[in-house]
């Protein structure tokens, strides 16, 4: 059931009608133009930027033949600011000499601007997971990353390992996760799944 807009008490009118959104609409402000990004409507951007509560749940694997290898299923859940937020999990999954590579770890950060010169309203994205082992005393992944640009324009020393599934409010985007491909005695994948209300 759709939730009525309040202001002071009062039913916010949008052409004439009982408006659903928030009657506060957020502005983002302006952001540079860029081929990359998901083109949003205006109705989309007012709702989209205004945060909200999210669920994610990341599941990555990653194994080196001799080497060593890293499994996690990671599951979080809290509220976003607006206009940008990070959605991320981790755990503790390695002990070794570098703790910065110490936790499984599963990165998206989100942000919702209008483009200043052509006035379009987008999306963007990014991120970055591991799955670390102990390699050598030495916690180690080789890393995966969420990149718009690698989905437009793949790199040609990386291929898709999985996917970002991601919920807005009812829209569904999905994002690419890049990494090395596997070669002989390697092999990764990475995925997520973000639902965002």
């Amino acid at each position: 059931m759709a939730n009525i807009a309040l202001d002071a008490g009062k039913v916010v009118l949008k052409d004439g009608k009982a408006s659903c959104s928030c009657c506060s609409v957020v502005d983002c402000g302006t952001i540079p133009e860029s081929t990359y990004g998901i083109v949003l409507s205006e109705e989309q951007y007012n709702n989209f930027s205004q945060g909200g509560n999210y669920t994610i749940n990341a599941v990555m694997s990653e194994n080196f033949t001799g080497g060593g290898s890293c499994s996690s299923n990671l599951n979080g859940s809290g509220s976003l600011p607006s206009c940008i937020f990070q959605i991320s999990v981790s755990e503790l999954k390695c002990s070794g000499s570098d703790t910065f590579y110490d936790s499984a770890r599963f990165g998206v950060t989100v942000y919702f601007g209008k483009e200043a010169g052509t006035g379009i309203y987008k999306m963007h994205y990014y991120g970055q997971a591991q799955c670390p082992y102990l390699f050598f005393g030495f916690c180690y992944s080789v890393g995966y990353y969420i990149n718009e640009s690698y989905d437009v324009n793949p790199p040609s020393v990386f291929t898709q390992i999985g996917t970002v599934t991601m919920t807005i409010k009812g829209t569904t985007f999905q994002f690419g996760v890049w990494s090395f491909p596997p070669d002989s005695g390697f092999n990764a994948s990475a995925s997520a799944t973000i639902n965002i209300t």
